[in-house]
C-alpha cells in the first residue's frame, strides 16, 4: 500500500478525539449529532472512525485472551500487515497505541534521547558521575552547552543526583519554563502540569527564566513552581523520590495529587471529578499495583471509582 493512501494525521487525531469524547461518559446528544455531521462530511473521517474502532476490538480480544501489555503491542505488530492491507497506515496505529495508554506520551517522544513508557523508570550516568532516574511517561534529551551536561526535560519527571560529579561536570536542566543549574546537588524536576516544580532534596539549584535571568536559589525544606519567569514556593505533600523506591508516599497530599502521581504507572486513563481533588491522603501506595491503590483510595475516603473500560478510570464523589 502506498504511502498517499495513509488517511491525514489531522483525521486520525479528530477520530481519537471523537473516541475519548464518546467513550467519556460526559457526552450528550448535541455531542452526538456533532459526531454524526463529522462522520457525514467525509467519507475519510468515517473511514478514519471504522478502522480506530477496528484497532480497538483487536486491543480487547487480545485482553481478553490474557496477554499483558508487552504480548498486546507484540499481537498488535503481528496483525500490522493485514491492516495495512485493509488501508490502515502506520501512523494511525502509533496513535491509537498513545490514545490508549500503551504507548506514553506523545509521538514525537519517539525521536527523544530517552523515553521511558507507561509503567518504566530507567536510570542513567552521565559522564563525570552524574547519575539520573527517569520517572514513568518522561521524554529526555542530553545536549552539551558550555562544558556542562544539559537535561532537555520536555515532559515528565527526573531526580538527579550529582553529588559526586566535578563542579565542570555538574548538569543543567532546561524546561520550556526555563534552566536549573546545579550546585552540587540531589534534585527532582516535573514538567507534568503548569510550569516546572522543583524539588532539591540536597544542595541547591540556581534558577533562571528561559532569557536567562537569574531568579535565585533553591533550597531543601520545601518545593518550587517555575512558571512565566517566576519562581514561587509550591508545596506537595508527595515524599519526593518515592517513585524513585516503587512508591508514592503520602503525607496529607491533596487526592488529584496522588492520582496524578499514580497515573503514569497505568495503561489507559485515569482521572477524577473536580470536587474530589482536595480531599487529604495519608499512605504508601505501590506502584506495580495501581489497582490496590485505587480499591485502597477508595475504602478510606467518601469516593467511589468508575470504570468505562479496563482503560478508563475516574474518582468521583460518593
Amino acid at each position: 500500500m502506498s504511502r498517499q493512501d495513509d488517511l491525514p494525521p489531522a483525521i486520525i487525531e479528530a477520530a481519537i478525539r471523537w473516541s475519548v469524547t464518546l467513550a467519556s461518559g460526559t457526552a450528550d446528544a448535541a455531542h452526538r449529532r456533532d459526531y454524526q455531521c463529522w462522520l457525514e462530511a467525509d467519507e475519510r473521517h468515517r473511514r478514519a472512525a471504522e478502522r480506530l474502532a477496528a484497532i480497538d476490538d483487536e486491543v480487547r480480544g487480545a485482553r481478553r485472551a490474557g496477554h499483558g501489555a508487552t504480548d498486546t503491542l507484540d499481537h498488535l505488530q503481528r496483525g500490522r500487515r493485514r491492516r495495512r492491507r485493509r488501508g490502515l497506515g502506520g501512523g494511525l496505529l502509533v496513535l491509537v497505541l498513545v490514545a490508549v495508554g500503551l504507548v506514553g506520551g506523545d509521538a514525537s517522544r519517539l525521536t527523544r534521547d530517552y523515553v521511558t513508557g507507561t509503567g518504566e523508570r530507567q536510570r542513567l550516568t552521565l559522564p563525570g558521575g552524574t547519575r539520573v532516574v527517569l520517572n514513568a511517561d518522561t521524554a529526555l534529551d542530553i545536549l552539551e552547552k558550555g562544558g556542562h551536561p544539559t537535561l532537555r526535560l520536555h515532559a515528565g519527571e527526573i531526580l538527579v543526583d550529582s553529588e559526586a560529579a566535578a563542579p565542570a561536570d555538574k548538569p543543567r536542566v532546561l524546561t520550556e519554563d526555563g534552566r536549573l543549574d546545579a550546585l552540587g546537588t540531589r534534585f527532582q524536576v516535573s514538567t507534568d502540569g503548569p510550569g516546572t516544580r522543583l524539588t532539591v532534596l540536597q544542595g541547591r539549584v540556581a534558577v533562571h527564566a528561559t532569557g536567562g535571568e537569574r531568579l535565585g536559589e533553591a533550597r531543601p525544606g520545601g518545593g518550587w513552581r517555575l512558571v512565566d519567569g517566576t519562581l514561587a514556593p509550591h508545596a506537595s505533600g508527595l515524599r519526593a523520590g518515592g517513585w524513585v523506591d516503587g512508591v508514592v508516599e503520602a503525607r496529607g497530599a491533596s487526592l488529584g495529587e496522588v492520582l496524578e502521581a499514580l497515573a503514569p504507572y497505568r495503561a489507559g486513563w485515569l482521572g477524577y471529578a473536580p470536587e474530589v481533588a482536595d480531599l487529604k491522603v495519608t499512605g504508601v501506595f505501590q506502584l506495580s499495583d495501581t489497582d490496590a491503590a485505587l480499591d485502597a483510595i477508595a475504602q478510606s475516603l467518601p469516593v467511589h471509582l468508575v470504570h468505562r473500560t479496563r482503560w478508563w478510570v475516574r474518582v468521583e464523589e460518593k
